[in-house]
């Protein structure tokens, strides 16, 4: 057998047992897959940051359900519990992750904690907040599920 033979006999070989064991296989291109739940939670904030509530809805489960203090709101998804107009008005131009970090993950669930800050035109941060984020894994892809926020967080209602 030639090496171009023994090659492609090997490549042959890998993707049947890629497709007969099951595995899910992405390609995107241009972007890192996230696979972390902490990196799902870093592209919301990227989706935030762009002002794309479709994004947002895409990367969270329905229901999506966001607790500050003691008051719970569910909504359809991450994306619609958003209102930016409504957070522009507060002064709004970014928002900048200062610390993430993973709670647990048991493959099934998952809790990331993050610190970040609101900031406004003169790249100053005007509020910053520590947010509890739960996923769930979704045919073997995190979702996020809910928000949890120690204190009152405008949304732009």
């Amino acid at each position: 057998m030639s090496k171009l033979n023994v090659s492609l006999f090997g490549i042959v070989f890998v993707l049947l047992i890629i497709v007969f064991s099951g595995a899910e296989i992405r390609i995107e291109i241009g972007r890192e897959v996230p696979v972390a739940p902490e990196q799902i939670v870093a592209r919301a904030f990227e989706y935030f940051n762009q002002e794309n509530n479709e994004l947002m809805n895409e990367i969270s489960d329905n229901p999506f359900v966001v607790v500050m203090g003691e008051a719970a709101t569910v909504f359809d998804g991450y994306g619609d519990a958003i209102n930016f107009d409504g957070i522009k008005r507060n002064g709004w131009v970014y928002t900048k992750i200062n610390e993430i970090s993973i709670v647990y993950d048991d493959n099934e669930s998952a809790m990331v904690t993050v610190d970040f800050s609101r900031m406004n035109e003169s790249d100053v941060a005007y509020s910053t907040t520590v947010g509890t984020y739960l996923l769930v894994n979704n045919n073997n892809s995190w979702k996020l599920k809910g928000a949890f926020f120690p204190v009152t967080l405008p949304l732009g209602e």
